[in-house]
This record gives structure tokens, sequence and C-alpha cells, in this order.
């Protein structure tokens, strides 16, 4: 009788540890995966392709580059749609209105001459709207207002500015810049990035610094300046408008919550410098790509990384996901084809073991 009921308190000890293994597996598991390579369309420029903007609709990629063309992609064929060379330096960056009516496109940074121009687009025609004239060398970023009526800018002189999308009018300019320090001499540098929140009421820029600085969108006034040892590249801003995430030249992420423009968390992300970064999934999660040959999916707030894929290109440069979070386009600035190529990746999402809210 007593080896009976050892036999089952062991047996029920076996069936306890098994259940735990299982439930330590299920733990370990990825939630999200990267499933079929629905496409991957190469695309040429006559130079180096330094960046790329996908439409919300995930439909048109637009890219811009040295040769100063800027160009539009159909994401589904990779065919070329339209090209103009409007710019008389580098295409320094390019932005899609909210709505993909309109983008807008800046330039300066290789020979500093007759640069410093953003030009407001038609997105379907191509037709040029407004040339503007907002710095004397260069425009490193541009974004578009929530509302799409106001495009706000960044250039080593002329620091943050806000224009008119209708008119081109200038509606303000800020008295500060990001600056560095460097041998007892005061230096104004880039900013990389440049987004308003969702209220349209700040602005919020990263830069050569490594400073996150918040503008106040009505008078350009500083509101709040975060440190950073590194430079910062990127910047996206959740759904919801409640966070703020910046992408360094190291490899981190930070985290900043709108309601008090705090730093909540740091964590690494990549080996090498971010270049792109996009909320997904309602905001738990964040997708980051660069240098790293590797594409990251990882839980927001906490920094767990919950997928991985394998990318061999030079660098990503841009990133975006369907509605549904069921699709995802990956943009990079170069490919194995010898020339100035860049690759357009569609691959499916597997979202089997999603995580909960």
């Amino acid at each position: 009788m007593t080896q009976i009921k050892f036999k089952n308190k062991l047996f029920m000890v076996v069936i306890f540890i098994f259940q735990m293994n299982l439930l330590l597996l299920s733990n370990n598991k990825q939630p999200y995966k990267f499933g079929k390579l629905l496409s991957k369309k190469s695309y040429k420029h006559k130079s180096h392709i330094g960046l790329s903007v996908i439409s919300n609709d995930l439909k048109l990629v637009i890219t811009g580059s040295e040769d100063r063309y800027v160009s539009i992609w159909e994401r589904e064929s990779g065919r070329k749609l339209a090209s103009k060379r409007m710019h008389k330096d580098m295409v320094s960056n390019v932005s899609f209105s909210p709505n993909n009516e309109k983008f807008a496109s800046c330039d300066g940074g290789i020979t500093f001459k007759n640069s410093g121009y953003i030009n407001i687009w038609k997105t379907k025609s191509l037709k040029l709207i407004h040339r503007i004239k907002a710095d004397n060398k260069q425009i490193n970023c541009i974004a578009f207002s929530p509302d799409a009526k106001k495009i706000a800018s960044y250039g080593p002189e002329s620091g943050l500015k806000l224009w008119d999308v209708k008119t081109a009018e200038l509606l303000g300019k800020s008295k500060d810049y990001h600056n560095q320090v460097i041998r007892g001499k005061l230096f104004f540098v880039s900013a990389f990035d440049v987004l308003f929140t969702n209220d349209g009421k700040s602005v919020v820029s990263c830069g050569g610094d490594g400073s996150i600085i918040i503008w106040n969108a009505t008078d350009l006034s500083v509101r709040k300046i975060l440190k950073n040892p590194h430079q910062v590249n990127c910047l996206d801003i959740s759904l919801d408008g409640k966070y703020i995430a910046g992408g360094d030249s190291k490899g981190n992420i930070h985290i900043v919550r709108v309601k008090d423009w705090k730093l909540i968390k740091t964590y690494s992300s990549l080996d090498y410098g971010i270049l792109s970064l996009k909320f997904y999934d309602s905001d738990k999660l964040l997708i980051s790509a660069g240098h790293s040959k590797i594409v990251k999916i990882q839980e927001s707030l906490s920094g767990k990384l919950v997928g991985t894929l394998a990318i061999d290109v030079p660098s990503v440069t841009s990133i975006a996901n369907s509605k549904d979070n069921l699709k995802l386009v990956v943009v990079s600035s170069g490919s194995k084809k010898k020339g100035h190529y860049g690759d357009i990746y569609y691959w499916r999402v597997q979202l089997e073991n999603k995580v909960k809210p």
C-alpha cells in the first residue's frame, strides 16, 4: 500500500515537472516570427542611396540620393513611377504628409552650394508645388504636422523652422540650436530627425550633440532637453502619442514619456547604429534596424527581445507595417548587386503567439 502511494506521488511530481518545462518553453518562444518573404524588389540610382520613406498604405516608396534625384517606386512591382532632379545638392531627407497626398524633400551636405532648399511635391504627379530656401547650406530633416498644414525643418545654421505648406510662408524660427562645445568653442550641429507630437503642440528633434530637444510648436521655445552621450539618429512616436523612441549611434533605444517628457528607459538593441525605428502592434513593440544586418522586434517599454530577422544588406533606411500588423516593409540602401541598388522587402509576419496587452 505504501509503495503504491509512493508511486502515485512520484507520478504527480513527474507530471508537475513536465508541465513546468512546457511552460518555460512556451515563455521562451519568440512571440513574433517573420514568415514568408512575399516579395523582394531592387531599385537603382546613379549614386549612393542615402534615404527612403514608405507611404502609410505601403504602396509607395520614395528615395533620395547623392545624385540629387528624388524617385517614386511602386512597392509591389518595384517599378519606378517617376524621378526628378530638382535639388542642387544631395537629397538629405524626405517625408510623406499623413494622407500621402504630398511629400517634401530637402537637400545639403556635399557641395553646400545653392543648397538648403525644401521642395514640396504632389505625390501622384510629382509636380513641384513649392521650392523654399530654408538654410544657407543644408537642411537635415523635415516633417509634416498631423494636419498636414505645416512643415518643420532643421538646419545647423538656421535651427528649427516652421513653414506653411499652402503658402510656403515662414511661420516661426527657433532661437536655440543643437550644439556641441569642442575645445572650448561652441559649434552648431545637425539634427538627424524631427517629428510632431500627435496633438501638434510640440516638435521633437534629435541630433549630433546626443540630445533630444522638445520644442513648443507655437513659438518654438525649448520645453526640455534630454542629454545622451551618443548622437541620436532617428525618432518615432507611438500611435497613442504617449511615448517617443530614439535610436542612437551605439545601437541603444531611449524611451521618452510624452506627458512629462521624462526619459523612462534606455536599453540595447543593435550592435551598431540604429537608422530606423517603428512602433508596432498597438505600441507594445518596437522594430529597429540600421547597419547591423538584422531587424529586431522588442517590447517597447522593457526592451525584451521577441523577434529577429537576418537581412544581408549594408543598411536599412526605413521600416513600415500594415494596419493589421501582418505585413512588414523593409527598405535597404544597398544590396549585393553591383552598382547603387537598394532592395524593398515585403514580409508576412506570423502572430500565432501574440504578446498580450
